[in-house]
């Protein structure tokens, strides 16, 4: 299970405002890691296509 609450790698980064595991669960297929990262991105307003998807994936 993907849980964005619980990230504490890096002190500085800020979650958005309103984003929540379960709100990317919704909207991902329940948490198929392609479709939580488009949805990050989105909600970030960064575009999925291109480099940012081959790096992640």
């Amino acid at each position: 299970m993907f849980l964005i609450d619980m990230v504490t790698a890096i002190e500085s980064m800020q979650i958005p405002a309103g984003l929540t595991s379960k709100l990317l669960l919704e909207k991902s297929e329940n948490g198929i890691p392609e479709f939580v990262y488009e949805e990050i991105c989105d909600f970030c307003g960064h575009s999925w296509e291109g480099g940012l998807a081959k790096w992640l994936i």
